[in-house]
């Protein structure tokens, strides 16, 4: 590729001598090969390249070449946050918002602030920031729709999804205006509200597809489908029709230049198609998620995609030895990030397997509930615990953790393990002294 060719010249080069037209011709080589670096994975290079763009620009470009002085600051905050270096990647994101004119500028730095915070696992501040970004690009959102609101949404989405083809859907020309482009691309960070007890975590769905239908398709027209073809199965029991919506987005990641999408797509496949298809390929497409999302820099859903690998492999009754394994790897990959919410369903899934392989239970060897923000991981949480100690004859506890693992199913929506939730606490329960 010639971008890497001449950039891997400027790195060599002695850049000291460099006239300011010199310099301009050098900064945006480095800026196009730092966004091929980044779309091919390849982000410690990529960084590196942002870092020479950095140095080589003058405190006057601000002004006089605000437009791509931008563009490079906000790649390397991208860079940032793939690097995992998210306390950093915050102090240069607030840096650059004070910079930032333009509101399509200012919204596509907003998210990576909503990113930032989802992976902190600060879900609401995560949430603030997607909304005040949508504001400035005119799409408004209401944060805490009620069932009626969200049963209309669906109803006109469904209705207009109906009446399009597959095959039309698949073929919907490329959205072409920059702020609805804008809007797309950060409507996907409220999947904070996953997380949380929120509507707004289907109607942001909801408009992505509404979106798409208007104005046509972008990489995250096929998050959107996906994730709608989840909520479609959970609220209405339409799991033949939301596998149908999430294989048309896998289709939909397949095009060039989709890659960003491919892992929170895959995610959302591996949770819905498990009730469609054999389990065997759901557990396919949540390690393809996990492998695409550590080139592309999904690093949420690739965190995500983890728990979802240990969850098909104990459901298959994988071999415990290799289940352990892809679950201590998972560990080491979420670590990295820091993102703790993720990191306590793989210890849960973990404590499962260790407990099974060395017959060794322990009772008390559960996360405290307070230390967790995610609700989803509080469900998985009492889950694991439950399927624990009920393994191990426990029924108090199995029972204990299982009613609350019930209470919060809402939070896993379509998950095989919600169901796995509920087939365990009719047995706990049959089992204990509050059977009749």
């Amino acid at each position: 590729d010639w971008a890497f060719s001449i950039a891997a010249q400027i790195e060599r080069a002695d850049r000291e001598a460099l006239g300011e037209a010199e310099r301009l011709s050098f900064v945006r080589v480095l800026r196009m090969a730092a966004r091929r670096a980044r779309n091919a994975g390849a982000v410690p290079q990529a960084a590196g390249y942002l870092v020479i763009a950095r140095d080589m620009m003058e405190p006057g470009w601000r002004e006089s070449h605000h437009a791509l002085f931008v563009e490079v600051e906000w790649l390397y905050c991208d860079s940032l946050l793939a690097l995992a270096k998210i306390d950093e990647a915050l102090v240069a994101i607030d840096r650059l918002l004070a910079l930032a004119v333009r509101p399509v500028d200012r919204a596509d730095t907003v998210r990576l602030k909503a990113i930032a915070h989802t992976v902190q696992s600060d879900y609401e501040r995560a949430i603030d920031a997607a909304l005040a970004g949508l504001a400035l690009l005119g799409v408004d959102l209401e944060r805490s729709p009620n069932a009626e609101q969200l049963d209309l949404a669906y109803r006109a989405c469904r209705a207009r999804l109906d009446g399009v083809a597959m095959p039309e859907l698949r073929a919907l020309p490329e959205m072409t205006d920059p702020s609805m482009r804008s809007a797309l691309a950060l409507l996907p960070t409220l999947a904070a509200s996953f997380f949380v007890e929120s509507g707004l975590r289907f109607l942001h769905l909801i408009r992505i597809v509404e979106l798409t239908l208007e104005h046509g398709t972008t990489p995250e027209s096929a998050y959107g489908l996906a994730w709608f073809g989840v909520f479609s199965a959970h609220h209405y029991g339409a799991y033949e029709d939301g596998a149908t919506y999430a294989m048309a987005a896998h289709d939909m990641v397949q095009r060039d230049g989709y890659e960003a999408q491919r892992t929170a797509t895959l995610v959302a496949l591996d949770q819905i198609i498990a009730w469609t298809r054999p389990l065997g390929f759901a557990l396919a497409q949540a390690r393809e998620a996990a492998q695409v999302g550590r080139a592309a820099g999904g690093v949420g859903m690739a965190c995500y995609a983890r728990n979802h690998i240990a969850s098909d492999l104990l459901m298959l009754g994988a071999p415990l030895a290799a289940t352990r394994g892809e679950i201590e790897e998972g560990l080491a990959w979420t670590r990295q990030f820091r993102y703790r919410d993720i990191e306590y369903i793989l210890d849960a899934q973990l404590r499962l397997v260790n407990t099974l392989v060395s017959g060794e239970y322990d009772r008390e060897n559960v996360v405290p509930e307070d230390q967790i923000a995610s609700i989803p991981t509080r469900f998985w949480v009492h889950h694991y615990a439950g399927l624990t100690a009920f393994m191990f004859g426990d029924t108090e506890k199995a029972v204990a953790h299982l009613e609350k693992g019930m209470r919060l199913t809402w939070s896993a929506p379509a998950h095989i393990d919600a169901a796995s939730c509920a087939m365990f606490f009719v047995l706990a329960l049959a089992r204990s002294s509050q059977a009749v």
